[in-house]
């Protein structure tokens, strides 16, 4: 009897789920909003996606073309608007920003117990931003250039004029030596030890396709229940480092590569706020002093959480618009001469401009660029967006569009028509809005300091185009290699 009984409520319970999941796939259809065909039940439209071989940016540019500025598509159940309408996305991200103040969560959030800015929201957000942001103004970041170019200096002895080399690995070693040094203050002398663990360890957070893993993969379907999968990865660490201390000398089980980084963010910090002597001008001190100077403050894990952040945001997206801007450089021979007299008469507009037009046309972190409806309603031109709906930018759409960066050619680079003012929302390398990139001057001032030195010394003479591609998405979009060859100037 009691068998019969708890049959028939798991039935009952299926029989709602089933339910309210074909009522929730009808969301887009009552709003008259068209979606992508091919959609299944359970999952939406991810296996299309996961599937793709052009990548998410790509495909989501696709269903644009087919079917408009603004359509939708379910993640497992989730309701994704997907907008290339720069009205739209300029209410959402900022007129409306107060309902849309949160982004997209991951099972990174769970994974690392995250409360750092990209996953936090709300009145925790506002608090943490407000704190960190003196750590990136103009005057603090001149404090860390002897920092940055003390790295450049060991970059460009590695520079070779005799043949073909892969610059975008140099330029891999930089970045992390650079964020290294003036995020936490560690000298890891990485540029000229190609093994080094922290290069090794967020090398593979970094290379990991996290949609790709099982795990992810439900977190994606069934979000509500990210935190139960983000328990069976930290299982798993857990169990490999008890191995690890039973039976290390007869074998190694490796731990996962963030909890790894996480774990050493959190001795550096344990050793600065234990020893006055190693009180040193990068990211870390002034985010602690900006804390302690307020009525507000971070708390340790907030602290762990954003260093971690800075670490990941800063290595890979700069060295990969480095690497396309050595890419763009060595293609258009002109444009490489104007740049390298600007240079030598200490002069930045041009570079301004240049760098603006690559980011404009190979846009990096594209996914972050999303909102999440926080309200149970709310209302933009004209369409009702529901609470945990997402709002994603179709980046490559907007910034390829002729009406809004015409009248030159799109697909052609162009700097110079950024001296025309757009629509506020045409640009989104950094985001826009109050939950822009905050770490968007550091990472144009290291590139501009690195596009100083390279240009001022040599030419990129040659470069290996075939090499260029594929273009690989995972956390950001990025190309295969960069071969070039270089003369001294």
């Amino acid at each position: 009897m009691l068998t019969l009984i708890l049959f028939t409520c798991v039935l009952y319970i299926l029989f709602i789920y089933y339910f309210n999941l074909r009522k929730r796939y009808q969301y887009f259809e009552r709003q008259q909003i068209p979606t992508p065909s091919y959609g299944q039940f359970f999952f939406g439209h991810l296996k299309q996606l996961w599937q793709t071989k052009s990548g998410y940016s790509r495909q989501l540019q696709e269903w644009t073309r087919q079917l408009g500025s603004i359509y939708g598509f379910y993640e497992g159940s989730t309701p994704v608007y997907v907008v290339s309408n720069v009205d739209f996305l300029h209410e959402v991200f900022v007129k409306q920003f107060s309902n849309f103040h949160a982004r997209k969560s991951s099972i990174q959030t769970h994974l690392i117990k995250a409360k750092h800015l990209v996953e936090s929201h709300g009145s925790n957000w506002k608090r943490q931003r407000q704190i960190i942001n003196p750590t990136f103004t103009s005057l603090k970041l001149k404090t860390m250039s002897p920092l940055i170019d003390n790295s450049i200096e060991e970059l460009v002895k590695k520079l070779n004029t005799d043949k073909l080399f892969n610059i975008y690995l140099l330029y891999k070693r930089l970045t992390m030596d650079v964020i290294c040094r003036c995020a936490f203050g560690i000298d890891t002398n990485m540029q000229d030890d190609p093994d080094n663990i922290y290069l090794h360890k967020i090398g593979q957070i970094i290379s990991t396709d996290f949609e790709k893993l099982h795990l992810s993969k439900l977190c994606r379907v069934i979000p509500k229940l990210s935190w139960i999968f983000a328990q069976i990865f930290l299982f798993r660490n857990n169990f490999n480092r008890l191995m690890n201390f039973i039976c290390g000398h007869l074998m190694k089980f490796e731990e996962l590569p963030n909890l790894w980084l996480f774990n050493r963010i959190q001795n550096v910090i344990d050793m600065r706020s234990t020893n006055i002597e190693q009180r040193r001008i990068d990211l870390l001190q002034l985010m602690l002093d900006a804390s302690a100077e307020g009525k507000e403050k971070l708390s340790y894990e907030e602290v762990k959480s954003n260093v971690f952040l800075f670490l990941l945001a800063g290595y890979e997206t700069t060295a990969t618009a480095l690497a396309y801007c050595t890419y763009v450089l060595a293609k258009y021979q002109n444009i490489q001469g104007k740049l390298q007299m600007e240079i030598d008469a200490e002069n930045d507009e041009y570079l301004d401009l240049f760098i603006k037009e690559v980011l404009r046309m190979y846009p990096i972190p594209i996914q972050t660029i999303n909102r999440r409806c926080m309200i149970d309603e709310a209302s933009v031109c004209g369409y009702k967006i529901h609470q945990g709906s997402i709002i994603q930018a179709d980046i490559y759409s907007i910034h390829y569009d002729p009406i809004l960066w015409g009248p030159h050619p799109t697909n052609e680079f162009y700097p110079e028509r950024h001296l025309e003012q757009r629509h506020p929302m045409a640009y989104l390398a950094f985001g826009q809005g109050p939950r822009n990139c905050i770490g968007m001057r550091f990472a144009l001032l290291e590139i501009k300091l690195v596009l100083r030195r390279l240009l001022k010394e040599y030419t990129i003479v040659q470069i290996n185009e075939e090499i260029f591609y594929p273009i690989r998405e995972t956390a950001v979009i990025r190309p295969n290699e960069i071969q070039i060859q270089l003369r001294k100037r």
